[in-house]
């Protein structure tokens, strides 16, 4: 990557706010270019372990937070195909 390529905006589905990528997948289409950018999110969009060991109350707030925004996320996603 170049030093300038760094600074060109990035589409909205790469956004790390769960909140910005569900907007730009509600935006997305059917034609194969959407549909390769679905396929991809639905490869690289995590969803945390349930299994994880027993964290701070406010931590643990955000995450569950954070999780059920990803799940959201997921949703819209599967809904494309």
């Amino acid at each position: 990557m170049s030093f300038l390529e760094r600074f060109k905006a990035q589409p909205r589905h790469k956004s790390t706010d769960p909140d910005v990528r569900l907007a730009a997948v509600q935006e997305l289409g059917t034609d194969p270019e959407d549909a390769a950018v679905l396929a991809t999110l639905r490869a690289r969009t995590p969803i945390p372990a349930s299994g994880a060991p027993p964290r701070p109350a406010k931590k643990r707030e955000n995450e569950q937070k954070t999780k059920k925004k990803h799940e959201k996320v997921k949703k819209q996603i599967n809904m494309k195909f």
